[in-house]
């Protein structure tokens, strides 16, 4: 499956299961936050530390899901996010 294809899979799966949509995504981004105290080292690359991260995202329906999130700690020190793992 191409990315853009599996994007927007996953992109319907958070409308349908959590109720967000472009109309709402801000309150989405905030939830989604890295937290090297809860986050997993999972390896160390050329370019930086790689994390594993579980985040209870809260819908706009008021669902609760836990979701795998992936990040890497560049060897600048920024952390960003990979992708999000989708369940």
């Amino acid at each position: 499956m191409d990315r853009d294809r599996a994007c927007k899979r996953y992109s319907n799966k958070l409308d349908i299961a959590l109720g967000y949509d472009k109309s709402n995504m801000a309150q989405l981004a905030k939830q989604i936050v890295f937290n090297e105290n809860t986050a997993i080292l999972t390896s160390i690359t050329e370019y930086g530390t790689k994390y594993s991260q579980i985040i209870s995202i809260v819908g706009a329906n008021g669902r609760i899901i836990d979701v795998p999130f992936i990040w890497i700690k560049n060897l600048d020190g920024v952390v960003r996010l990979v992708t999000a793992i989708p369940q």
